[in-house]
């Protein structure tokens, strides 16, 4: 829905709370459910079915790229046919169906050798069970994630208040949403990953499923009183333009295209971004498990898996602190209004990538190095804490400035649009590293990504994206400068 329909003539109406609160209750339970199955993905497919490291991650590079890009096909279909309601229930159905098959493999999966990890060759049907689970998971997510928050704002209710108190409560519906984010993403590497790796698979995927089917029932337990807004020619704005950019079309249209395609450029730089800090899960968790994760509480190890969550409370945290703490001092120290603009922080948010990514090649060098001349001593997986703490300070910088300049430079009418490019940008970035690996591995002989990780080189494959990253900062200043001067 068009976001300058959304600020004319919507109420804030205690009626809508009960509903709002489902569906991004709902909406979270569907990311906690999804989320807790990546991080120890990698260690599923390789132990369980006997999968070389390439081929697993490569398998998970282009989920990932399938479940980053199906939200701008929903988000076409709720608007053009569908309505968002049938496509987020037909979306949450879907994803509930794949995790049942996935729950499934845990008991119908192939006979392997914990020592050797020499598995029995897998059957059609091993396989049918787990690559459905994939494509289903997939397509739902294009379902959920493409009009959850959209369809949660159509619940804010028409009467007379005013546009500026409409447009508050907007502003909080939005911080409500990306706080449930966070929360299940923490819950997701912490809890999920914990009760996998000390309960096995089968209970930990148990409860994925149970989350998801949760999430379902949820969100239909409300439906008799949510407001669906799917006819264009009820949602009209006061000036009698539709709200449904879609199914009206005009030479305005060209002119919004112009606008998508100038700011491709900027978006392009975004890609080596998420390679650095969102594709590098899977090898991350491999390289914990070989490293020592004890911590000051006795007899307790920090699964694997879980680290990437230092690198969403490093994300919040400085969100908390730039907005709290430094921007108000800066403000007071300079008797003004303090702000970066938007390519200031993009900027720095990709040149500490390249710190970010440049200290994660050096720990593995040192891992290796330890592993192969202290024989039984492993290097700290501590170490790991300043690719995150990087990792999440150069997305927060980058994440939000790159919104906020899409939001701001394409017309209002695209506001979907923008909110969704940066899904498509790390859907892209999935699929560059899934060639990257092709590529790595065939060029290499499979010298760099080895089954254990000690007898390949890492390093040197984190290296490269070092490399990467340091053009991507040429890169980006040259479409910066070509750009010109953006409207915030």
């Amino acid at each position: 829905m068009d976001q300058e329909a959304l600020l004319v003539g919507r109420p804030i109406s205690y009626r809508s709370i009960p509903t709002i609160s489902c569906i991004l209750a709902s909406q979270a339970l569907e990311k906690l459910a999804c989320f807790g199955l990546v991080p120890n993905m990698i260690l599923f497919l390789t132990v369980e079915y006997g999968m070389g490291t390439a081929e697993a991650a490569n398998v998970l590079f282009l989920w990932s790229a399938a479940t980053n890009f199906f939200p701008l096909v929903g988000a076409f279909i709720a608007d053009s046919y569908t309505g968002r309601f049938p496509l987020i229930g037909f979306g949450s159905s879907l994803s509930l169906l794949g995790m049942i098959l996935l729950w499934l493999t845990t008991i119908i999966r192939p006979e392997c050798d914990k020592s050797t990890h020499v598995c029995q060759p897998t059957t059609v049907l091993q396989l049918f069970l787990l690559y459905s689970f994939f494509v289903l998971t997939a397509i739902g997510a294009g379902g959920v994630r493409s009009s959850c928050l959209a369809f949660a704002a159509d619940q804010l209710q028409s009467n007379h208040t005013s546009s500026r108190a409409a447009t508050s409560a907007l502003e909080t519906l939005f911080n409500w949403y990306y706080f449930s984010v966070m929360l299940a993403c923490f819950l997701s590497q912490s809890l999920l990953v914990f009760v996998q790796t000390t309960f096995g698979w089968q209970i930990g995927f148990g409860v994925s499923v149970a989350a998801m089917a949760l999430s379902v029932a949820l969100f239909f337990a409300a439906s008799p009183y949510y407001v669906r807004i799917n006819n264009p020619k009820q949602v009209l704005t006061l000036t009698g333009k539709s709200s449904n950019q879609w199914q009206l079309c005009s030479v305005q249209q060209v002119e919004e295209l112009k606008s998508l395609i100038s700011v491709l450029p900027i978006w392009s730089t975004g890609i080596i971004l998420s390679l650095v800090t969102g594709c590098q899960v899977s090898f991350i968790v491999l390289q914990a498990k070989a490293m020592d994760r004890r911590t000051f509480i006795q007899g307790f190890q920090i699964p694997a898996g879980s680290y990437g969550i230092f690198l969403v409370i490093s994300f919040v945290l400085f969100l908390v602190l730039y907005d709290l703490v430094i921007v108000p001092l800066v403000s007071w120290a300079l008797r003004e209004p303090f702000r970066l603009g938007v390519m200031v922080r993009m900027g720095a948010g990709y040149v500490i990538s390249v710190v970010c990514i440049s200290t994660l090649a050096a720990v593995e060098h040192d891992r290796q190095k330890t592993s192969r001349d202290e024989g039984d001593t492993m290097l700290s997986a501590m170490w790991l804490l300043p690719y995150m703490i990087l990792g999440g300070i150069s997305e927060a910088l980058n994440t939000i400035a790159q919104n906020e300049f899409f939001y701001s430079e394409l017309p209002k009418s695209m506001s979907s649009v923008a909110t969704t490019l940066s899904s498509l940008g790390m859907s892209a970035a999935s699929l560059i590293s899934s060639w990257i690996i092709t590529i790595v591995d065939v060029a290499t002989c499979g010298s760099w990504i080895t089954e254990n990780i000690d007898e390949g080189h890492l390093d040197y494959y984190y290296w490269l994206f070092v490399g990467l990253s340091v053009l991507n900062v040429v890169y980006f200043v040259w479409c910066a400068k070509s750009y010109g001067k953006c409207n915030i």
